[in-house]
This record gives structure tokens, sequence and C-alpha cells, in this order.
């Protein structure tokens, strides 16, 4: 067996790949405009699309990451950015509304197959006591390509046309091809194993089934995944609901729009320092720092306006998203054995439940009023105290 890669060179390559996976899957809703007019869609059509989305993450997530941990070779991080692109440039082309599901599901297929085996890959090379670090970085390069996703969608619709876009498969497929040799030819090893191993690696043990390892994953980890539900459903519903309480208050789509790139360019930020403190101070005692943070920010910036509302919803989402790559490290943490697995339920289905939720998060504006249902969107990161009184209760009851 190969020694696995280089801890930097392995680290941009695998923060190179999540670049070039989440440039695309933005393109839906900076193209939904298009696609709504083009196929005589409802509303309701729309935001099943997105729904479908998240709701194959739900489901495929697991499974790629139960998959990705039996590997030893990164097949799944290396070649899914072309299955998501292919959905997302197909996308115009669409002549039905079944054509775009299926185009969606896609999309989200090779997303969700990346994402769970990227951040154990992440989670492989880094050094210990840098795992937080590690995968922040990872996932800074995936925030970076997210948050020039929709501009990008507009830049190729102009520049190209429907028709031609798919081309760009072509330099997406050279750029993976050129990274390859970044990543280690072993992901089965992480560097923190073989400190503790020596110099030889460990006999192979019988793999357990998918079942096992999910309920052992959570069993042990459940209470960060259900932690990371609490941050994904809240920044979903902020992130889909903000722009239109924006419109909503006579502000313009590019208020809206300007206001997200800056949600995401600082949350993209705020998680390599976060990434950094809480593999000093400690992962937990950080993210309860933030997520407690957040309200604090956050609400303030739903029931004011101007330009204080734009700084306290910018600084808000940054503590938000900071929080991401101290989960997953969290839980990789927890199930050395299973990183892919641990980082699909703690990223994948988290996310996945988010997206779900925006539906009955805006059905609840229609009832109440969209201020006050995105000020109680706000609030949700305080759940996290029962969260962590009853996982310490448990902790108590165990011993």
């Amino acid at each position: 067996m190969k020694p696995i890669a280089q801890n930097t060179k392995g680290l941009f390559g695998i923060s190179a790949l999540h670049f070039l996976n989440d440039l695309f899957p933005s393109f839906l809703p900076a193209l939904m405009p298009r696609l709504v007019q083009s196929l005589s869609l409802s509303y309701s059509q729309a935001g099943l699309v997105n729904m479908v989305f998240g709701c194959f993450h739900f489901i495929t997530q697991p499974v790629a990451g139960y998959l990705s941990d039996k590997q030893k070779k990164p097949y799944f991080a290396l070649w899914s950015p072309l299955l998501t692109a292919a959905g997302v440039l197909l996308l115009p082309l669409s002549v039905n509304y079944a054509m775009l599901l299926a185009l969606t599901g896609v999309m989200s297929l090779g997303t969700a197959l990346f994402h769970p085996q990227g951040h154990a890959i992440a989670g492989a090379v880094a050094p210990k006591g840098s795992l937080a670090f590690y995968i922040a970085i990872m996932a800074a390069g995936g925030n970076f390509g997210f948050s020039l996703s929709p501009l990008f969608a507009v830049f190729l619709v102009e520049k190209l046309g429907a028709t031609w876009m798919p081309i760009v498969m072509v330099p997406l497929a050279a750029s993976i091809y050129a990274i390859r040799n970044t990543l280690p030819t072993d992901i089965s090893i992480s560097h923190d194993h073989a400190e503790r191993a020596g110099s030889a690696p460990t006999p192979p043990t019988p793999q357990p089934s998918f079942t096992e390892i999910f309920g052992k994953v959570l069993r042990v980890s459940g209470w960060i995944i259900f932690l990371a539900v609490l941050r994904d459903t809240t920044s979903q519903g902020i992130r889909l609901f903000m722009p239109l309480l924006i419109q909503e208050r006579g502000g313009s789509l590019a208020m809206g729009g300007s206001m997200l790139f800056s949600f995401t360019v600082a949350g993209m930020f705020s998680s390599l320092i976060s990434g950094k403190l809480a593999d000093r101070f400690g992962k937990l005692r950080v993210v309860l720092v933030l997520l407690i943070m957040v309200p604090f920010l956050l609400f303030p910036a739903v029931r004011l306006g101007g330009i204080a509302s734009l700084v306290l919803f910018v600084i808000g989402g940054a503590c938000l998203n900071a929080s991401t790559p101290i989960t997953t490290a969290i839980a990789q943490e927890g199930n050395p054995e299973a990183r892919a697995i641990a980082s699909s339920l703690s990223m994948g289905i988290s996310w996945g439940i988010g997206n779900i939720m925006s539906y009955p998060i805006g059905r609840l504006g229609d009832y109440i009023g969209l201020e006050t249902t995105v000020a109680l969107v706000s609030l949700l990161p305080w759940f996290v105290f029962p969260l962590i009184a009853l996982n310490r209760l448990r902790l108590r009851r165990r011993h």
C-alpha cells in the first residue's frame, strides 16, 4: 500500500474538487425563473423541485457514505462532480416537467456521492490535532464555488446559451483529471490511525452491515446530527425567505442576491477561523458559543431594516455557517472507522432535512406572516440547550 498523500497536497486536491462540485448546484435557483417561464410551471411545482433535491440527499447520502467507507480508492470524490455538472448543465434543455425532475435527480445524485467521501478524505489527510481546520478548508472550497454558482449560471446562459452549456463538461473533466494525483491512493486509513498503529497497517476486519454502522453512528453522534439539523433548518429558512422579506418591504432582487452572496462569503471565511479555534479551544465549546450568538444577531436583523439589518444578517450567517466543519469533525472523531457515513449524516442528512423544512416554514409564513416566521426561524439555534442537557444526562446514565 502506498502511503497517504502529503497533508497539503491531499487537502488542496479535495478542496479543489469541492469547489468544482459546488460550482453547479446553485444553478437551480438561478435558472428557475427561466424554467418556470419555458415550462409554464406553477410556484408549487417550482418549490417541489427544490424539495426533490433535498429529499434525494436525505435518502442517498447515508448509502453513499457507507459505500465510501468500504472503498479504498477516491472514485466518488473524483468523478461525481461530472455527474453533478451533467444534471445542471442540461436543465435549460428540459422539454417537460418530468425531464426537469429527472435532471434534478442526476444533479442530486452527483453531489450526494461527492460529499461523504470528500469530507472523509479531508479527515483522512488531516494530521492529529487539525481535523476541524482541515475540514474547514475543504468546506471553504465548496463555499467559494457555491457563492459563485449563481453568477456563473447567468454568465453561461448569456455567453453560451442553453444549447452550448454542456460543453463546460470538457474543461471540467480535464481539471478533474489533473487533480487526480493529489488525492490519497488509500483513503481507508487516516494519519491519526497510522500514528497510533505505528508504521504497520492494521489487519483488515470483517465489514459490518449498513444497518449496524448506521445504528452505531446514530447512537454515538445522534445528538450532534440533530444539532446540525437545527443549524441547517435555520440556514435554509433564512436563505430562502429573507430575500422574499426584503422584496416584500420594497427592496430589489439585486439587494436580496447581494445579501445572500455576502452571507455565503462570510460563512466561508468564518469557518476557517472557527476550525482553527475549535482545534485549539475545544470543538463543542466553540460550537455552543457560535450557536448562542446566532439569534442575538439574526432576530434583530429580521426586525430592523437598512444597513444595520444587512450587517447583523451577514455576521449572524457567518456564525451559523462557521459551526458546520466543527460538527462534522465531532461526528468523524466519534466514528473514526466510518468517517464518510458520519459526515453524510452530520452534513448531508441535516442539509436535506433543512431543505425539506422549507415547505412547512413557508406554509407557516402564509398563516402568521413572513416577518414573524423568519424571526421564529432565527431562534431555532437556542434549542441546542435542551439538546446538550439531554446528551449529558444520557452519558451520566451510561456511566
